[in-house]
């Protein structure tokens, strides 16, 4: 999967994602993982992601105006990390404080994948992918949105790593739309959030994720 395809395919499930996030759904999807295959063109993946969207915003409208208080189910818990990301740590990319739709967050990723400046200073075809939310409003749909690479040695815009116990919602895995729709809704949406923070590494044509939550600490 190269670069290009990973970050549509990406776009398509962060979408998925914020949908739920917005709406409280905790049912996780079961189709998006087809829209991330190897096989798939970009045009396809494309009308493809954009018709699922759609679906799944639709359907979720609907079922917020019927919705009725369900039984809880036992989940694992995400794990705890008491770790402080170094406030050293900087990636080099792009920012804006977007509405959490389709289209803006879809505008990002191409910008930074347009990015002649930052691509031409990429060495191999080994790098690391931050995408950071923060700062969110009351009701998150709207946020700071921070996408970068991980290469301290780049000529750019420099944002840090936002600082604080994290808690880790998804372990180093190969790419799985699955996993990471299941791991957004391990958010604890009842506590201030800092920061979520998504880690995306590319080699070559392999592509792993992993991704954490900050907390604002309690006083």
């Amino acid at each position: 999967m190269n670069l290009f395809t990973s970050i549509l395919a990406t776009i398509v499930i962060a979408m998925v994602i914020w949908f739920a996030v917005t709406l409280q759904q905790a049912d996780a999807p079961t189709q998006e993982d087809k829209f991330a295959s190897n096989n798939m063109s970009y045009e396809q993946m494309s009308e493809a992601g954009y018709l699922l969207v759609a679906q799944r915003l639709e359907s979720q409208q609907t079922q917020v105006k019927q919705i009725e208080p369900k039984p809880q189910t036992k989940q694992a818990k995400p794990k705890v990390v008491n770790q402080q990301p170094n406030n050293n740590v900087s990636i080099v990319g792009i920012s804006d404080r977007i509405q959490l739709t389709e289209a803006n967050i879809t505008k990002l990723w191409q910008k930074l994948n347009n990015n002649n400046k930052l691509t031409q200073q990429l060495t191999s075809n080994r790098f690391t992918i931050y995408a950071i939310y923060h700062e969110f409003n009351a009701d998150y749909s709207q946020a700071n949105v921070v996408i970068g690479y991980n290469a301290p040695a780049m000529q750019g815009n420099q944002f840090n790593i936002p600082s604080g116990d994290k808690t880790m919602l998804l372990d180093t895995i190969p790419y799985s739309a699955t996993a990471i729709s299941q791991a957004w809704q391990h958010i604890d949406y009842s506590r201030p959030l800092k920061a979520v923070i998504e880690q995306h590494k590319f080699n070559n044509d392999k592509q792993t994720v992993s991704i954490s939550v900050v907390y604002q600490e309690e006083k």
